[in-house]
């Protein structure tokens, strides 16, 4: 049987969240500018992360659970979309600054 593929990739983008946001805290506390172009990276390549573990989330979706729609699959999706909204909103705010 094969394992599913979306728990690993869903690291990725939640890691770039947890780091962008590591990397503002140091920027703010220490005052180290340098770490602030990290966590702008950061924030670009989480949503396009996103979109293969969404992918993968879907396939497995439709392998494992026969695509039934599901409270939990709902919620996923509804979480999934607004983590992409909020993704998009900080890059185009990036680009506009």
């Amino acid at each position: 049987m094969v394992p599913p593929l979306h728990p690993p990739a869903t690291h990725m983008p939640i890691g770039l969240v947890v780091g962008a946001f590591i990397f503002l805290l140091v920027t703010l506390i220490f005052k180290r500018r340098n770490y602030l172009t990290i966590a702008h990276q950061c924030i670009v390549l989480a949503p396009i992360s996103l979109f293969p573990a969404t992918f993968l989330g879907f396939t497995d979706w439709l392998h494992f659970y026969a695509g039934v729609w599901s409270f939990p699959i709902k919620m996923k999706i509804i979480l999934n979309s607004t983590l992409l909204i909020f993704l998009t909103a900080a890059v185009i705010m990036e680009i506009k600054k």
